[in-house]
């Protein structure tokens, strides 16, 4: 699907204006939180069909996040969609792209499973350190882990996806 196609169809699948009023940031990081804005990026994730739909959600996600940060910290509790300019849309949706590129090869199970290995922290120089990541796998896509967060790269091997509860082998 290209990207005219995507954005033509999943960017109405957005609100045209946001409510960030619930937002806060996370103290002790550079974390914003707006629970108005992730039932936002929820709501079009089941309404897409496709991987690349939910790329361009995810990329769409990334951008308001940030438009709801800079506005918040200045004051102004609305977003709009409309302020995201096409070509900037379109240029997060091919870096996304191309940083799912290597992991389009691994099957999974679904959806969350999928998701959990396609987030890109622009926080966090490693996964480790990023509260959002929570799995891991080994290089072969073999085994497959639920992250410790306790300031090392510790993990706990799963055999079962914790979403939909089929059993990984090898690729899940």
């Amino acid at each position: 699907m290209d990207f005219e196609t995507i954005y033509n169809e999943i960017n109405q699948l957005f609100p045209e204006q946001l409510d960030i009023s619930d937002g806060r940031f996370v103290q002790g990081t550079i974390g914003f939180h707006s629970q108005n804005l992730i039932d936002a990026w929820n709501a079009a994730e089941e309404e897409s069909e496709s991987t690349a739909e939910g790329y361009f959600i995810w990329a769409m996600y990334c951008l308001l996040h940030q438009l709801a940060k800079k506005a918040f910290r200045k004051g102004n509790f609305t977003i709009k969609t409309s302020d995201l300019a096409k070509e900037e849309i379109k240029r997060k949706y091919d870096k996304v792209l191309k940083e799912a590129e290597p992991k389009r090869r691994i099957r999974s199970c679904c959806r969350m499973m999928a998701s959990q290995f396609n987030k890109k922290c622009e926080i966090h120089d490693s996964a480790y350190d990023c509260p959002d990541v929570i799995l891991d796998r080994d290089e072969k896509g073999s085994q497959y882990r639920i992250l410790i967060h306790d300031g090392g790269t510790s993990g706990i091997s799963i055999k079962f996806c914790p979403w939909c509860g089929k059993e990984i082998k090898n690729r899940c």
